[in-house]
């Protein structure tokens, strides 16, 4: 629903752009228009993350889905309401029971029960699905500020990436780990989580996807790093890129399905989507710092699989991209 301001792409953008970014009434130009203002007014930015906290219980709902044929249950009943004969207590013959007419009145009142429950039952998979959109604008939000974080931080390092130190041979997957191998455990996820450590982002929640359950958990310093990040970046351990030298390679997205839980799921990595907004797709970060919806894990460079490396389909955790322009995103 669109509110009363009206919008034009050369408006100063205010508290109310903010409500209509939030449920996508947008355009791209605008949504252009509001994130410059939100790098340069730290006012603004604040009363953006007010609201994103405000609304994050409305997000967080879910509505259970209908029975099936619910609708068509409901239309039948109606049909077979409609023509049964509606009598008055002043119709009726003299000394008939009272009781009659209550259950006349009791037929009028199951069909508009029935009337009800449809409308219902059509409404909360809407208003479902408005909900889900919603969440995939603030995901995307929280990844274009990460974006932001990650060229402040490049900025600072000598155009490199966050990376924490890296000893030995590691497996992004805990069942990975081989002691008689020397190859221990070490989340990929870490890795980002430093711009979270020397304050490039205010909160550790900017790593957490709505859409995911662990959004309610405590996010201290004691809380595992996996459940502190739902996003899955380029794998740290192997050939990595400077920042400015590839702009437009995904950096970091949704998670990987194919290593959600900790690991290895046998699923065909060509067609699958993120767990994270229920497998129907992933907002994608590039360096660059555009986000990007997608329904395709296809959009690395040249169309390049997010999900892979290269072309591997069986893996252990000590996999890494097969080149600097090779993306592929692990937890």
């Amino acid at each position: 629903m669109k509110n009363e301001h009206n919008m034009t792409d050369h408006d100063q953008p205010d508290a109310l752009w903010l409500l209509d970014d939030h449920l996508g009434q947008l355009s791209e130009e605008q949504k252009r228009i509001l994130q410059d203002r939100l790098q340069s007014d730290p006012k603004l930015a604040a009363e953006n993350s007010r609201l994103q906290r405000i609304l994050l219980p409305l997000d967080s709902w879910t509505a259970a889905s209908p029975p099936t044929g619910l609708v068509d249950r409901i239309l039948g009943e109606i049909a077979a309401q409609k023509n049964q004969h509606v009598m008055y207590e002043r119709d009726l013959p003299s000394g008939e029971s009272r009781g009659r007419v209550g259950r006349l009145f009791l037929h009028d009142f199951v069909a508009v029960a029935a009337c009800l429950a449809l409308f219902f039952g059509l409404l909360a998979p809407s208003m479902s699905a408005v909900r889900e959109r919603s969440r995939q604008a603030v995901c995307a939000a929280n990844l274009g500020g990460i974006g932001r974080a990650v060229s402040a931080y490049s900025l600072a390092n000598n155009n490199a990436l966050p990376c924490a130190p890296v000893t030995g041979r590691t497996s992004f997957l805990a069942s990975g780990q081989d002691q008689t191998l020397d190859i221990v455990y070490q989340s990929n996820r870490q890795h980002p989580l430093l711009l979270a450590r020397y304050h490039f982002v205010g909160s550790v929640r900017v790593f957490i996807c709505p859409s995911q359950k662990t959004v309610n958990q405590p996010m201290d310093t004691g809380t595992p790093v996996e459940q502190r990040c739902s996003y899955d970046s380029i794998n740290m351990a192997g050939p990595t890129p400077k920042y400015s030298i590839a702009s437009s390679l995904p950096y970091m997205g949704d998670a990987n399905p194919l290593f959600a839980g900790g690991k290895l799921n046998r699923i065909d990595p060509t067609v699958t989507n993120s767990p994270n907004h229920g497998r129907r797709g992933q907002n994608i970060l590039s360096l660059d710092g555009s986000t990007r919806w997608t329904t395709t894990p296809n959009q690395g460079r040249h169309g390049d699989n997010i999900w892979q490396s290269g072309q591997k389909t069986k893996y252990t955790g000590t996999e890494v991209q097969q080149s600097q322009t090779d993306t592929f995103l692990v937890p």
